[in-house]
């Protein structure tokens, strides 16, 4: 949850692979810009604050609020 360097990559080049993840603690950047509604909303959604969808390898989601709620108060508790 706190970001990395991925150890994977697919064997053919897939447009805008990202070689690491974000930290989604909320100490990370990405808490800090989006916010914690927003990520709510993507999790529910799968669509970032500026209207897109997030890049490989990162999956769209598409939780029920009750459980994006949940998933970001977890996130909210981790260092």
């Amino acid at each position: 949850m706190k970001g990395a360097v991925l150890d994977f990559a697919p064997l053919n080049p897939v447009p805008n692979w990202h070689k690491t993840s974000p930290d989604i603690t909320a100490a990370g950047t990405l808490w800090k810009r989006w916010g914690e509604e927003a990520l709510v909303k993507y999790l529910e959604t799968g669509i970032t604050p500026k209207n897109k969808r997030a890049d490989p390898p990162m999956p769209a989601y598409t939780l029920s609020r009750q459980d994006a709620e949940a998933i970001v108060a977890y996130l909210k508790t981790l260092k």
